[in-house]
């Protein structure tokens, strides 16, 4: 083969390469670029108290001359859930409160054990939005037929989606005063649990 005939084929390689470039880059290029859309639609899902305690004391706690300071017969921490999930601006805050009714037990309908109060020393609270937590209160008492007290609240844009608040067990204490007027019955009193929405605090 001659040299000419040799240098004759690698400038047809070298045209047949180039031209390979030139129509990939081509084919490469859009012809047309066209925006469409994505759509979704979100509502509120409101202000919510999602869970909240029964508590237990025991049933065999014996009558005395003293003052009895009762620690839970539960085995589990003490859990309080508020969902604030309104969003946007119609998150303005909430507040939870709660009140200890009287106790009433078979023999005696009404205030069975009068001056009994429930007393928390501390409590933890975990908001979703960790940077705008809700706020829980420290040094609740709670007595029988009293005013309700707040636990926990959040100001405006704070507390957003879900807030946990707990209750040691340790922390807390139902305190019964001596008297001789006790039953030796099962008493019990309901927890009254209150949401309402609004600055908090």
């Amino acid at each position: 083969m001659t040299k000419t005939k040799t240098r004759k084929r690698w400038k047809l390689f070298a045209g047949m390469a180039a031209l390979v470039m030139v129509l990939a880059s081509f084919m490469a290029m859009p012809v047309q670029a066209v925006d469409t859309t994505v759509t979704v639609g979100l509502v509120s899902g409101g202000l919510v108290l999602r869970t909240v305690p029964d508590m237990n004391f025991g049933t065999a706690n014996t009558i005395s001359t003293s003052t009895l300071n009762l620690s839970p017969a539960d085995t589990l921490d003490y859990i309080i859930k508020v969902e604030d999930l309104r969003g946007g601006a119609a998150a303005t805050g909430w507040n939870l409160t709660v009140n200890l009714d009287t106790f009433a037990c078979a023999t005696v309908v009404s205030d069975s054990l009068p001056g009994a109060n429930l007393t928390i020393s501390t409590a933890s609270v975990v908001t979703t939005d960790t940077a705008n937590p809700a706020v829980a209160a420290t040094g609740v008492t709670l007595t029988s037929g009293g005013s309700p007290v707040k636990v926990l609240h959040a100001e405006a844009t704070k507390g957003l989606l879900e807030n946990t608040c707990t209750w040691g067990l340790a922390d807390v204490k139902l305190n019964i005063p001596a008297s001789g007027t006790h039953v030796p019955e099962t008493h019990t009193a309901n927890l009254v649990w209150t949401l309402t929405d609004g600055p908090g605090t």
